[in-house]
């Protein structure tokens, strides 16, 4: 990695950074929302969450591409309009809102899903962003949307997601392309967030030479204390249920 990319992205490292907010149980506070942000602003964590863009090209802050798991609704955020998006059992955030909320406090990790027409809604995704002083880095598992980034928009600092384990239904190809990593020749990540514990220790060290290396998804306590000086920087979530200190 140059010494300038390292550099960029030291306010990422050494951090917990808070997953979907880090602190919910989707029955009283719900991922994703200004509610579980404020409470990691408030413990000073970096903060990871995930955006889409809704048909009208709004930008919103939700992990699924469907809305059946949390919403109960059979559709995804790409088909419907924003006045569309279902409220209950909790209104779906703006990103501008978030973005307000948020206003440079923690740093920020923003993951940008799989959609159609990456180019086109990286474009609005990042003109949402474009008046944003804060700290943030952008991830995705998809390499292109690394690769519009680095065309585009070379400053921002990028990172590719990676996993053994992504969604059962997706083709093969895909599937492998997200295990190797194969792309980052040609994408040149700045960072690494991988499956906390598929990687060998021996692995993640030859990684560190050239990428920074941020794991996910921590839940247990005990999992932090065991990788926490392996890894650069750890995503989390059920920290409402960690001891503090």
């Amino acid at each position: 990695m140059d010494l300038e990319g390292k550099r960029r992205i030291m306010f990422l490292e050494n951090r917990i950074i808070a997953h979907r907010g880090g602190f919910f149980d989707n029955q009283k506070i719900y991922e994703n929302t200004k509610e579980t942000f404020q409470i990691a602003i408030q413990k000073g964590l970096a903060i990871e969450l995930d955006v889409h863009v809704t048909k009208d090209e709004q930008v919103v802050v939700y992990h699924d591409d469907n809305l059946k798991r949390l919403m109960n609704v059979d559709a995804t955020i790409e088909e419907l309009r924003l006045e569309e998006l279902p409220t209950k059992p909790f209104p779906i955030p703006l990103f501008r809102d978030v973005l307000q909320q948020i206003d440079g406090k923690v740093p920020l990790l923003i993951e940008i899903k799989s959609m159609h027409q990456i180019g086109h809604s990286v474009d609005i995704i990042m003109n949402v962003l474009k008046d944003y002083t804060g700290e943030y880095a952008i991830q995705s598992f998809h390499p292109y949307v690394l690769l519009y980034l680095k065309w585009h928009y070379k400053n921002v600092i990028r990172g590719q997601l990676g996993s053994p384990n992504r969604q059962k239904d997706i083709p093969k190809i895909q599937k492998w392309i997200t295990k190797s990593m194969c792309f980052n020749i040609l994408t040149k990540p700045t960072f690494i967030s991988y499956e906390y514990n598929e990687m060998s220790f021996e692995k993640i060290t030859k990684l560190k030479k050239k990428y920074v290396m941020i794991c996910f998804t921590i839940r247990e306590q005990a999992d932090y204390t065991k990788y926490k000086n392996i890894y650069d920087a750890w995503i989390c979530e059920n920290m409402q249920n960690w001891k503090e200190g």
